[in-house]
């Protein structure tokens, strides 16, 4: 067989606050590279980067990928960083007013409230196993792109808008927290839909 792998705890380094964290923030600053980090999860616009201990890899958006190296990975996310983000605003748009329709439908509400964007993303997610797929930061991303995208209706007109409401007063409602790519925090609530007029 090959050569038996060096001693290197890759589960206990990824999740250490003091390895991976650390170690890819002082790589990132050598490549030019700005990141902003939240509850063990790396912001670097417009890629997220969260570490896989049980895995021993590193997950850059929806892919993994098992070379940790912090300076491959710093390159990898100066490359990522050059390009413009891979959103369809147009498709999400769609995609979320279908999703605040059917929950009207199911509250049997007439009007156009305020409703919480965790009960959107919970009909984006009805897939088993889709929340893994699409975690609830990659729908906060897709907010913030749709957000400051310039797309403001659907096709057939109907306008959105994100309320910071009573929504975000609810106990129940989490908000959603996004760092852009100046560090900046941006955090949303819940959505709204209108015709128009």
């Amino acid at each position: 067989g090959g050569l038996p792998p060096l001693e290197f705890d890759a589960a206990r380094w990824l999740s250490d606050e003091d390895g991976f964290l650390a170690e890819i923030r002082a790589a990132a600053e050598e490549a030019g590279v700005r990141l902003y980090e939240r509850d063990g999860v790396v912001f670097c616009y417009p890629v997220l980067v969260r570490a896989e201990p049980d895995l021993a890899a590193v997950r850059i958006d929806k892919r993994l990928d098992f070379n940790i190296r912090p300076s491959t990975l710093a390159a990898a996310l100066k490359k990522a960083q050059a390009k413009d983000p891979k959103s369809k605003p147009e498709r999400f748009i769609e995609a979320l007013f279908q999703a605040y329709d059917f929950v009207r439908a199911r509250k049997r509400i007439a009007t156009w409230p305020d409703i919480a964007l965790t009960e959107i993303y919970a009909v984006l997610t009805l897939m088993p196993g889709s929340d893994r797929e699409y975690t609830l930061l990659d729908f906060a991303r897709d907010v913030y792109y749709l957000d400051t995208s310039g797309v403001a209706a659907t096709r057939k007109g109907y306008r959105i808008s994100f309320p910071a409401s009573t929504v975000s007063r609810e106990k129940s409602a989490k908000v959603l927290r996004f760092v852009t790519r100046d560090g900046l925090e941006k955090d949303y609530a819940s959505i709204r839909f209108a015709p128009g007029s």
